[in-house]
């Protein structure tokens, strides 16, 4: 959750300084289309640090596991009104 964080506080430090380094600069088109796409690659990124949390390794290593646990208590749950109800 820190990294994420830490990860999501330098994009915008990031973008921001493009931002700044596009409005202060008196480049061409060109310089100032390569920054916008930049910046859109920059705010599109989902990977790494900046997937979304349930991507995150750590999340999927605690929770799927205890999902896995929580449909087989459901299955036996309701296995065991089945039974129950036959007799």
């Amino acid at each position: 959750m820190l990294l994420r964080r830490a990860a999501e506080h330098l994009r915008e430090t990031a973008l921001n300084d493009l931002r700044r380094f596009c409005l202060l600069g008196q480049e061409g088109d060109v310089k100032r289309q390569a920054f916008d796409e930049l910046m859109a690659e920059i705010r599109d990124l989902k990977t790494g640090a900046f997937a979304p949390l349930s991507g995150q390794p750590f999340v999927r290593a605690v929770l799927f596991p205890g999902a896995g646990l929580g449909l087989l208590a459901v299955a036996q749950r309701l296995l065991g009104i089945f039974e129950a109800s036959d007799r």
